[in-house]
């Protein structure tokens, strides 16, 4: 009472109001305090589940994927396989051999399973059964893989059936004939791009006349070093072989010249090389304008190539240590030596092509693609009934819906474009509506009001649209005259 009456009531009593307002204040403080922290607290054991559960889906995912890659590497090998089957109207038995050797190929050599598929197939297409294509399958790829990138699988496969089929070779001599063309290209410049052009039209001509796939090929290979197109060099070896085979005329121009072209023994046609060979020694005494006249007839104006190739015929080797340039006869007998020794050539090129890091590399990538495809296989036998069981079940459903009337498919087709366009609306409304409390939120949280944001921009917005109306009445006097 006497502190009132001293005029100090009122500090007490606003101390009294002041704690009660605190007291309160801070009851609030401590409650939010422990909703937050126990909020913190399920927050982290949320995020902590939630970061666990992708972690464990993602593993899933992966494992679908990865499963899934495999198959697909898988279904494409089985696709190709079960192309060269048709091809080739393999058995079950002769289906599991060119798998069998699809897979080898990816192992052993630098091409995966789908490349040798792709070789398997360019065998069956060109008349291979099954089983000569799965023994011819690996000189091909060798021969693709000797050509330095000049062949491909494709064309490899068409050289080397070509020239089984022109002599009648059997599958298992594919080796052989695969050593012999890569020979050549190390002797010559009778180069694998070369074979598409000459090989096939040479070694045809070749075969009919008797003459041996060695001569075929050294004739070929002097023709090239004489710079003369492969094309064009297998058109001068064939003029040149079909006239001394069948020509009367060539025949008489080269036994007048004291040369026999049939063999006295067996009655076959004797090799043209040693018959140019000998025919060049033989008129090498007699007058230019004699001499060219035998040649023409004999060889005829094509095959005149073919003739000056061998008689001009050249080859380098190692003698004694010592580097030695052959001519002529002796030329040609050192290219026919070397031919003769051409077994594992193309092992040779294989081994010195992978040992090598970028060999390795190409090995490497190869043995992975093969890893991939036998892996995968099992898996693909799972995904298939999934994938037929989804593809039944779309059919089903296409059929059924074509079944339906056309109306009954328009009246169908207005209801869900109705449908659609009422669910945007709906959504679209829903969303303002969502946008426009979370935007007063923030606001409210900045502490902005629409209230105080209109009075701050009311003036601003009364000026500018003062000085427009201002602008607005001087354009209309100037345009008035006014």
């Amino acid at each position: 009472m006497g502190l009132n009456n001293m005029g100090l009531g009122f500090v007490f009593t606003a101390r009294d109001l002041a704690s009660a307002k605190m007291a309160r204040l801070e009851h609030r403080f401590t409650s939010l305090d422990e909703r937050v922290s126990g909020g913190t607290e399920r927050m982290t054991t949320a995020f902590r589940q939630l970061g666990i559960g992708l972690a464990v889906f993602t593993a899933g995912a992966a494992a679908v994927a990865g499963a899934f890659a495999l198959a697909n590497a898988a279904g494409r090998f089985e696709q190709g396989l079960a192309a060269v089957g048709a091809v080739t109207r393999a058995t079950t038995r002769q289906l599991g051999m060119l798998r069998e050797a699809a897979i080898n190929a990816g192992i052993e050599t630098q091409f995966s399973p789908q490349e040798a598929i792709e070789g398997l197939t360019s065998l069956a297409t060109a008349g291979q059964t099954a089983e000569q294509a799965t023994r011819t399958l690996i000189p091909v790829l060798d021969l693709a893989a000797g050509s330095l990138g000049q062949l491909g699988v494709a064309q490899a496969a068409e050289a080397v059936v070509g020239t089984l089929n022109a002599y009648g070779l059997a599958a298992d001599q594919a080796a052989g004939v695969t050593d012999r063309l890569l020979r050549i290209t190390q002797l010559t410049n009778f180069q694998t791009r070369d074979f598409e052009a000459g090989l096939s039209k040479a070694a045809a001509t070749g075969a009919v006349f008797n003459q041996s796939l060695d001569d075929v090929l050294i004739t070929m290979g002097l023709l090239r070093n004489r710079n003369i197109d492969a094309s064009s060099s297998a058109t001068a070896f064939r003029e040149a072989t079909r006239r001394v085979g069948s020509d009367q005329r060539a025949q008489q121009a080269i036994t007048g010249a004291g040369i026999q072209v049939f063999d006295r023994s067996s009655g076959q046609m004797r090799s043209m090389v040693d018959i140019m060979s000998e025919f060049a020694d033989g008129t090498r005494d007699m007058s230019d304008e004699e001499r060219n006249r035998r040649v023409v007839t004999a060889f005829g104006a094509r095959g005149l190539l073919a003739f000056n190739a061998v008689m001009n015929a050249s080859f380098t080797t190692m003698r004694d240590g010592a580097e030695v340039t052959l001519r002529g006869a002796e030329a040609i007998e050192a290219l026919r030596h070397e031919m003769a020794g051409a077994e594992g050539t193309a092992a040779s090129f294989r081994e010195q092509l992978l040992d090598t890091f970028e060999g390795q590399k190409t090995l490497l990538r190869g043995t992975l693609q093969t890893f991939a495809v036998v892996l995968g296989e099992p898996f693909a036998a799972v995904f298939k009934p999934i994938v037929r069981a989804v593809v039944e079940t779309l059919n089903f459903l296409l059929r059924a819906f074509q079944a339906i009337p056309a109306p009954i498919k328009k009246i169908f087709a207005g209801i869900v474009v109705g449908a659609g366009t009422f669910l945007m609306l709906v959504g679209g409304v829903i969303a303002a509506k969502a946008g426009i409390v979370l935007l007063g939120i923030a606001f409210k949280a900045l502490g902005i009001t629409l209230g105080g944001i209109m009075a701050t921009l009311l003036p601003a917005i009364l000026i500018v649209g003062v000085l427009a109306a201002v602008v607005a009445g001087f354009v209309v006097a100037f345009r008035r005259n006014l």
